[in-house]
């Protein structure tokens, strides 16, 4: 079997302990899988995940986004968050994944000799264009509503709803 093979099994079976070590080469734990599944493999149009302080909900809405990114083309992702500040925790996760893994970095849409402290000021910004045509943007709902207003996508991950 090739690589495009078992890439393709592991995704015909839903395998997210698979795609997350093929990709990320990380093992995560079982609350993490159901989180990340979620994400990868909806069954419902809309999930609340609830759990107590570090449990790993904001390293594994990250990874699942990442992984969204990998295996999608053309999609809009949202990342929001009631003030600037909390949409800077999803994101430095996001940023860390693309600068440690070669096929994210190599999909963000930038000039390829782009060195590391570029590419992390880059990557770092509120919103980021890849080659396949995805596209993430990270939003605060501080202050009005309308702020928000406009900017549908096709995965909306909004953090701490309850503050929002």
């Amino acid at each position: 079997m090739n690589i495009k093979q078992i890439l393709s099994e592991i995704i015909r079976n839903e395998d997210v302990f698979a795609l997350c070590k093929f990709f990320f080469n990380v093992e995560i734990t079982e609350g993490q899988e159901q989180i990340i599944r979620n994400i990868i493999f909806p069954s419902k149009k809309r999930v609340v995940i609830s759990a107590y302080t570090r449990y790993g909900k904001s390293y594994a809405v990250s990874m699942a986004v990442c992984i969204y990114i990998l295996l999608n083309e053309k999609k809009r992702i949202n990342l929001i968050a009631p003030t600037g500040d909390q949409t800077q925790i999803l994101r430095n996760y996001i940023t860390g994944f693309i600068i440690e893994h070669e096929m994210l970095r190599s999909m963000v849409d930038l000039a390829l000799s782009m060195d590391t402290d570029r590419l992390k000021k880059e990557v770092s910004k509120k919103r980021i264009t890849f080659k396949n045509g995805c596209e993430l943007r990270v939003l605060s709902a501080q202050g009005s509503g309308d702020r928000l207003m406009g900017w549908g996508g096709d995965l909306i991950v909004l953090d701490e709803s309850c503050l929002v």
